[in-house]
């Protein structure tokens, strides 16, 4: 079968959400809005592919931009990626997060 990545793609997310709670501007307590969308891969044992985090979508604050990024940056390495039972070993995958500062979640399609 395939690799089950559901139990990496919860402990990123609750990771990145402490990390990225640790790094909240001042102005976002102060009702600042703006989205970020960011990408980054994640090598097999966790950390950071190339250790870059790529801005798809900037809210237009660098200040915001950066504590998203910050919360990526400080959350890896992240657990090690499950080992596929089938077919090639995954070494790599991809992701893009979006952060939202103050803004309600979209629907999902």
């Amino acid at each position: 079968g395939e690799a089950d990545f559901e139990a990496n793609l919860k402990q990123i997310s609750l990771s990145l959400r402490k990390k990225w709670m640790e790094a909240m501007p001042d102005s976002v307590l102060q009702g600042q809005k703006g989205r970020v969308i960011l990408e980054f891969g994640i090598n097999e044992d966790g950390t950071i592919l190339d250790q870059l985090v790529r801005t798809t979508v900037s809210s237009g604050n660098q200040t915001l931009d950066d504590a998203a990024i910050a919360a990526i940056r400080n959350a890896a390495p992240f657990d090690r990626l499950p080992i596929s039972y089938a077919g090639p070993r995954v070494s790599k995958i991809s992701l893009r997060m979006t952060f939202l500062y103050n803004l309600p979640i979209p629907p999902r399609p």
